[in-house]
């Protein structure tokens, strides 16, 4: 063990070179690279988190250089997952860190998740959330929920066991609209801050120490702190082993994002695309360029990302239909 990189967190009274051991031999999973994630992802790599998977779908726009702190502008356009995995390295090249840029979805989720003894949720996807919940209470692994909006930011430690779940709390992904970042703006000192609360915990789980067991909620701007305590709510389907979110058929899904009409596109059976070779066809009517996994391609108004698994992310489209239709026509089905 290196000592001298990790001797100012040894000096803490409520920590030891055993808990540093631990932690070099934990494994953890990164769901989402965005504006908590990356700040959860340089934390954990600093305390010495020795196997850390990082997984998210999206890629690198100048919108994100505002709050997502392993990120500058050379890296526009390209996949958050293995950038944040190239910075990662730079910052503590003695761990394993291993990006992924896929969709988090069902018929994956049990194979990034597999081994790890720790997940910690930096999406902003409520469908995800309950995803990575049934994943935990399946597998038995604790998750930690995080969520920035505004000036506000989330955070609960789901254990499995006797402690309530995910969907004691959020009983199913909510009818109406929910908040956005394009809606209701985000302030990068909320995101950094509950992400700092998340890397605190996630730490104490890891070297089984006591751990919050409430939800928490902070306003920076109003500079509140909330602690609500949750009770396990009777008749959840997680708690009783009904994992409706796992168990979905894979089916092509199209899911609008954080962003005025943008829209992914996720095929019923994963492709595998060979970017470069389409790229003369996208350049000849367009502007095109390729970054590793993603091929970016802009012909007025149309702006699409496809991603070599068969994803698209389809920006400047007035409704999902129009989306599908897009995909059609430059993806094929």
């Amino acid at each position: 063990m290196d000592t001298e990189r990790y001797s100012r967190q040894l000096r803490l009274k409520e920590f030891s070179e055993k808990d540093q051991e631990q932690l070099l031999e934990s494994k953890i999973a990164i769901i989402g690279v965005g504006a908590t994630g990356t700040v959860v992802a340089e934390l954990l790599t600093r305390a010495g988190i020795g196997n850390i998977t990082i997984a998210d779908r999206d890629y690198i726009e100048k919108s994100n250089l505002q709050r997502q702190t392993l990120f500058d502008e050379k890296d526009i356009g390209k996949a958050k997952a293995d950038v944040a995995k190239e910075k990662l390295k730079k910052i503590n090249s003695e761990i394993k860190i291993e990006s992924i840029t896929q969709d988090i979805n069902a018929t994956n989720i049990q194979n990034i998740i597999d081994g790890k003894d720790l997940i910690i949720d930096c999406t902003d996807n409520i469908e995800t959330r309950f995803l990575i919940n049934d994943c935990s209470m399946k597998h038995k692994i604790p998750w930690i929920y995080t969520a920035a909006i505004g000036s506000t930011g989330a955070t609960m430690n789901f254990v499995p066991k006797d402690r309530p779940c995910f969907r004691c709390v959020f009983k199913d992904i909510p009818k109406g609209p929910t908040e956005t970042c394009e809606t209701s703006g985000i302030l990068n000192s909320a995101s950094t801050a509950i992400a700092s609360f998340a890397a605190a915990q996630a730490i104490k789980i890891l070297t089984n120490k006591k751990h919050s067991t409430t939800l928490t909620y902070i306003d920076l701007w109003n500079q509140k702190l909330d602690r609500i305590h949750v009770k396990k709510r009777t008749g959840c389907p997680s708690c009783k082993g009904q994992y409706e979110f796992l168990e979905r058929k894979k089916e092509t899904k199209i899911i609008t994002l954080c962003g005025k009409g943008a829209y992914q596109i996720v095929p019923a059976k994963e492709k595998k695309l060979d970017l470069v070779k389409m790229y003369p066809r996208f350049s000849n009517i367009g502007t095109a360029s390729v970054f590793g996994p993603v091929l970016h391609f802009k012909h007025d108004p149309i702006d699409i990302s496809i991603f070599n698994d068969g994803r698209a992310i389809i920006k400047n489209v007035k409704s999902e239909d129009e989306a599908k239709s897009i995909y059609s026509r430059y993806v094929g089905n």
